[in-house]
């Protein structure tokens, strides 16, 4: 999307808030770019077309698919008269680069740790994806021919039953119903790191759940 020119962008999302309001009922409140390929232009033209949340902005992108110029954003901030929320990430220690908190890419372990840790640091808001085929092993081109992945659906299962349980800290909430009244746009900018030995763990798992029968 970054890669398009201002006014293409404001038609196209111009053209999407239609399409979402004909089959909903209801204008969209909050935008992801695809590959999260948004920039500073884009929420210039989610602004103009009444968009009031982006979520565009991912650290583990920033400089390849993600183009925006802003440094450094673990938290939310204002852009544009955008809220801006990115996605949250985290590093590994001894790697260089992030890692999102998407169902699909990381251990449950590691997202409730690196939740812990954005917390003691006076964090306030984390977000994490979960794409409509996160659930599913691609065992075609695109998705023509597919099996549930059990793991990545156990790994969900598990997470919901982990934040229930945290109910009392942690308030769980979609972009279309967050109150954005009380949000703090003075949080820390901070990137916590979960160490080594789990996302090791996570990446055996992940290699033994690429044979596509399991």
């Amino acid at each position: 999307m970054f890669q398009l020119p201002f006014e293409e962008q404001r038609e196209l999302i111009a053209e999407g808030v239609k399409l979402f309001s004909d089959l909903n009922g209801t204008a969209p409140r909050a935008y992801r770019a695809g590959c999260y390929g948004g920039s500073e232009v884009t929420l210039r033209a989610l602004r103009e077309n009444g968009i009031t949340i982006d979520s565009s902005y991912n650290l583990a992108y920033l400089g390849s698919t993600c183009g925006f110029n802003t440094p450094m954003l673990n938290s939310p901030k204002l852009l544009e008269g955008v809220y801006e929320f990115p996605v949250s990430v985290f590093r590994v220690s001894g790697v260089a680069g992030y890692k999102p908190l998407e169902i699909s890419a990381v251990s449950l372990a590691e997202m409730l740790q690196a939740i812990r840790h954005l917390q003691h640091a006076g964090c306030q808001d984390v977000v994490l994806g979960l794409h409509s085929f996160s659930l599913m092993k691609n065992l075609g081109r695109r998705f023509e021919d597919y099996r549930p992945d059990r793991i990545v659906i156990q790994r969900l299962r598990k997470l919901c039953s982990a934040l229930r349980d945290l109910r009392d800290e942690v308030t769980v909430e979609v972009f279309g119903n967050v109150d954005l009244v009380p949000l703090s746009l003075s949080q820390p900018q901070v990137v916590p790191s979960v160490g080594w030995a789990l996302p090791t763990i996570r990446k055996i798992v992940q290699g033994v759940n690429r044979i596509p029968w399991l």
